[in-house]
């Protein structure tokens, strides 16, 4: 790793610092035996790009759609393909949210860890119409 600096560096120079992260590049922190790095949230949600979500819908006898997202226990209904589309988006920010407020829990458990990079993009759009466009 290059250009790293210790945490007491990126205090001393803190604005200079965050000036580099946004508009330069990412910046790795050393603290004692910790290292974190800074970046952008347009960095970031470069960096997630590639996390979208599959969509399976089923039509039900009564003239309902039932919309879940493979990988996710994430289901919801609506009259049409569009409504359910819309459902399962609002279930997804939801479940993103509870995510990130009990992060520990749900990072920390095996089968919702690979969850967190898709969970943090939906976080970082917190836009309806954005995180329905990640639904295929």
């Amino acid at each position: 790793m290059q250009d790293i600096m210790s945490a007491t560096e990126v205090r001393k120079e803190w604005s200079t610092w965050v000036d580099r992260v946004v508009r330069e590049k990412p910046l790795v922190v050393k603290r004692t035996h910790d290292y974190f790095v800074g970046i952008s949230v347009e960095h970031l949600i470069k960096l997630l790009e590639p996390y979208k979500f599959e969509m399976e819908i089923d039509a039900e006898d009564a003239g309902s759609f039932v919309a879940s997202l493979k990988g996710f226990d994430l289901v919801a209904s609506g009259q049409n393909e569009d409504e359910a589309r819309k459902a399962v988006a609002r279930e997804l920010l939801e479940y993103a949210q509870e995510y990130f407020t009990e992060f520990d829990l749900y990072y920390r458990a095996p089968n919702r860890q690979e969850h967190f990079p898709y969970l943090l993009k939906v976080l970082l759009l917190n836009d309806m119409g954005e995180i329905e466009s990640l639904i295929a």
